[in-house]
């Protein structure tokens, strides 16, 4: 029960993520004040963005700002830059350095962030299928992307992937398992050793 609920709040989470529309400079939105420094008041404007507001903004000439934390204001988005932390990938899972930099992150890291966090391997599989279709398909405009989210849901059956095959026993190996160390003579030893080199040459010629 807890595994299906942590899937339909993930498929709600990625889902609500495609309906967002980010604003734009010059718009006036809600926000949430986080702190105060520096005569500025940090407030996070949802659409994981957060601005700087000069504390003289929030009261008329010779007047002493009435704001705190914790407060919602209106505010007025100026300039709007984007951020993103930089990332190193390796083997398919991600690095996330303590490095912030102006600009927009190269790809969506949202699958491997997911696999970080626990998700079945099953639901990770299948975010990699919408994540490429995504990628691949046609992204004119909010419906067209809309439609293309409806046409891929996220927990569709997945084939279960084939049952990996037993590795072979190579030709050294087994000659390995019928020796008997303690009953090798210095001389058996030596040609045996002989032996095992001339069998793994063999069956790597064979292999090229």
């Amino acid at each position: 029960m807890a595994q299906n609920a942590s899937m339909e709040e993930f498929e709600a989470l990625l889902e609500e993520s495609f309906e967002i529309d980010t604003p734009q400079e010059g718009s006036v939105v809600k926000g949430k004040v986080l702190a105060i420094e520096a005569g500025q008041a940090i407030i996070d404007v949802g659409y994981k963005m957060e601005g700087r507001v000069d504390l003289k903004e929030f009261a008329n000439p010779g007047e002493t700002p009435n704001i705190s934390v914790g407060d919602e204001v209106e505010v007025f988005l100026d300039r709007v830059e984007n951020a993103t932390v930089s990332v190193k990938e390796h083997d398919g899972d991600v690095i996330f350095l303590h490095e912030v930099r102006r600009g927009v992150a190269d790809r969506s890291y949202g699958v491997q962030v997911a696999k970080l966090a626990g998700l079945p391997a099953s639901v990770v599989a299948r975010a990699r299928v919408v994540l490429d279709a995504l990628e691949k398909g046609d992204r004119e405009g909010h419906r067209a992307q809309k439609t293309l989210i409806d046409d891929l849901p996220l927990f569709a059956a997945l084939a279960p992937p084939p049952a990996p095959k037993p590795p072979r026993e190579s030709v050294v190996e087994k000659r390995l398992s019928a020796i008997l160390p303690d009953a090798l003579t210095p001389r058996e030893a030596l040609e045996l050793i002989y032996e095992l080199k001339s069998l793994s040459q063999e069956q790597a010629d064979k292999a090229g």
